[in-house]
C-alpha cells in the first residue's frame, strides 16, 4: 500500500522563500518605474510600454506572494491534522512511519533545503562547547583537553567520509520519529533547525574508533581487523621489522607472504584473546578511516549497543542502476566508494570538483542518462559512475 507524507518545516520553508521572492519582484518593478520616470524627449513614447510592464510585474508579484502564503497555510492545515489524529491514537495503535531510506526529497536529509547530508569539513573548526558536548557523551574523554580533542578531530576531518554517510543513513531512517532517536541516541535529532550531523557523526567515531568487534551477533570482525593491521603494516615497515627481524614488503611495495602469516598469527591471537573477555579487539594503530569491512563491523555494533538490531549489509564492487533505484524505492541506503573521479553541479553539469581521491559517498538517485545523484559534504553533486567505482553497498535499518 502506498504512504503519502507532507513534510511541513519544507513547505513552510518554500513558502517563505516565494514570498521573499515576490519582494524582489517588487523591487524590480520600482526600478522599471524609476527608468520611467527619467525618460522624456524621443524616448517618452516608451513610457506607455513601461506602464504596461510595470503594472504586469506588480500583479506577479502578488502572485507570488499569494502562492507563498497559501503554502504556508497547507503546511499550518496539515500540521494541525496530523497533530489532532496522533493526540487521539490510543496507546495500542501501531505508528505508520513515513517512507525511510537515502532517496532523494524522501527525508530532510536530502531535500532542497538546508544542508545535503552531513559534511566532515565541519570538524576543522569545532569550538569550546563541542568539546564540552564530548566529554560529556563520551566519559573516556573525561580529562582530554580541549586542544587534543581539537587535534583528533581535525585529523578525522579529513578521512571522516565513511562515517559521515552511516550519520547520513541513520538520519534517513529515523526521519519523522525524532523522540525514538533521542531515547536511542541520547541527543536531540535537530539543532538550530537542522540535522544535528556532527554530533551524530562524532559520536559514531569516538564510541568505535580502534575498535574490532568479535563477538555474538557482531558481523566482518576478523576481515576488518585484517584491513586494518594490513594496511598499517604496508606504511609502516620499520616498525614491523623491528618486531618481526625482516621487512614486510616486496620490491613492488606489497606484503610478502612471509608477512602476511606474521600478521595472520598476529591477528588470531588478538581475536582468540578477545573472544575470551569482552569480544573487542582493541587495535590502537588503526586509521581514523572507516574501511570497507570496518564499516559493516562497526556500525551493526555501534546500533545494536543503541537497541537497534538486525542492520543488513550487502556489497560489491558495483551493482546494477536498476538493483540501486530498486533498493532506494524500498527505502534501503545505498553508499558507494569511489577513486580518483570528478564531481558535476546538477543543475548545470558543470564539474565543480576533479581529482577528489579515496571517498565515500550516499547515493540518493539515478539520473535518466545513468549517472548517480550523491552527497558529499553536505552538498549535492552529479556523480558518473564506471572504473572508479571499487565498493557498493546496499543497506536495511531495522530501527528495533
Amino acid at each position: 500500500m502506498s504512504q503519502f507524507f507532507v513534510k511541513p518545516e519544507s513547505l513552510k520553508q518554500s513558502g517563505n522563500s516565494l514570498t521573499s521572492s515576490s519582494e524582489k519582484i517588487r523591487s524590480y518593478a520600482a526600478q522599471i518605474t524609476s527608468i520611467k520616470d527619467d525618460l522624456d524627449g524621443e524616448l517618452s513614447m516608451v513610457r506607455a510600454s513601461l506602464e504596461s510592464i510595470i503594472t504586469d510585474t506588480y500583479t506577479r508579484a502578488d502572485k507570488v506572494s499569494a502562492l507563498g502564503q497559501g503554502i504556508i497555510t497547507i503546511a499550518g492545515l496539515y500540521e494541525a491534522a496530523e497533530n489532532s489524529v496522533l493526540s487521539n491514537q490510543s496507546t495500542t495503535d501501531t505508528f505508520t512511519e513515513t517512507p525511510g531510506g537515502s532517496k532523494n526529497g524522501t527525508t530532510d536529509v536530502f531535500d532542497c533545503t538546508g544542508m545535503y547530508g552531513g559534511d566532515q569539513r565541519h570538524f576543522k573548526n569545532v569550538d569550546d562547547a563541542f568539546c564540552d558536548w564530548i566529554r560529556q557523551q563520551h566519559p573516556e574523554y573525561a580529562n582530554v583537553p580541549n586542544d587534543q580533542l581539537k587535534e583528533l578531530l581535525v585529523k578525522f576531518s579529513t578521512v571522516g567520509c565513511n562515517w559521515t554517510a552511516a550519520a547520513n543513513i541513520i538520519f534517513a531512517e529515523f526521519y519523522g520519529r525524532e523522540d525514538e532517536f533521542k531515547k536511542k541516541f541520547g541527543f536531540d535529532m535537530y539543532e538550530n533547525g537542522e540535522l544535528n550531523y556532527d554530533k551524530l557523526i562524532a559520536d559514531i567515531f569516538l564510541s568505535t574508533q580502534g575498535q574490532f568487534y568479535v563477538g555474538n551477533g557482531d558481523t566482518m570482525g576478523k576481515e576488518a581487523l585484517s584491513d586494518s593491521m594490513n594496511n598499517y603494516y604496508r606504511h609502516n615497515p620499520s616498525e614491523f621489522e623491528a618486531k618481526y627481524g625482516f621487512s614486510p614488503l616486496d620490491k613492488n611495495g606489497k606484503l610478502t607472504s612471509a608477512a602476511m602469516k606474521k600478521i595472520n598469527a598476529e591477528r588470531d591471537k588478538l581475536i582468540k584473546d578477545a573472544k575470551a573477555n569482552d569480544g573487542v579487539v582493541h587495535w590502537a594503530n588503526d586509521e581514523y578511516g572507516l574501511g570497507t569491512d570496518e564499516f559493516p563491523n562497526r556500525i551493526n555494533h555501534y546500533l545494536r549497543d543503541k537497541g537497534i538490531n538486525n542492520f543488513k549489509y550487502d556489497s560489491a564492487t558495483t551493482y546494477s542502476n536498476n538493483t540501486i533505484e530498486e533498493a532506494l524505492n524500498k527505502g534501503k541506503d545505498v553508499i558507494i566508494c569511489a577513486k580518483d573521479f570528478s564531481l558535476y553541479d546538477p543543475a548545470t553539469g558543470a564539474e565543480v570538483h576533479s581529482g577528489v581521491g579515496v571517498h565515500a559517498m550516499v547515493v540518493t538517485g539515478i539520473t535518466a542518462d545513468g549517472n548517480y545523484i550523491v552527497s558529499s559534504w553536505g552538498q549535492e553533486f552529479i556523480y558518473k559512475p564506471g572504473s572508479t567505482t571499487y565498493h557498493t553497498a546496499i543497506m536495511d535499518i531495522n530501527k528495533g
